[in-house]
């Protein structure tokens, strides 16, 4: 019985040890633009979306995007 205490403490403290420095590993922080670069937003654009649709959706989005920086 004690052998079995006694193993089971030996695995489980490197065990924790190692799950935390993988845990906190990944989570990846993300740094702050820089003053030069531009924060680009992602467009999803599938095969099924007319070419007109996209075309004015992305018109309507750039048009969005300045009447908000306009508003700053």
């Amino acid at each position: 019985m004690e052998n079995l205490l006694c193993f089971g403490a030996i695995t489980l403290i490197p065990g924790f040890a190692i799950f935390f420095y993988l845990l906190n590993t990944a989570r990846k922080k993300t740094p702050a633009p820089a003053a030069g670069k531009k924060d680009y937003t992602p467009i999803y654009v599938t095969r099924a979306d007319r070419p007109d649709t996209v075309m004015h959706g992305m018109d309507q989005f750039v048009a969005d995007v300045q009447k908000t920086g306009q508003a700053r």
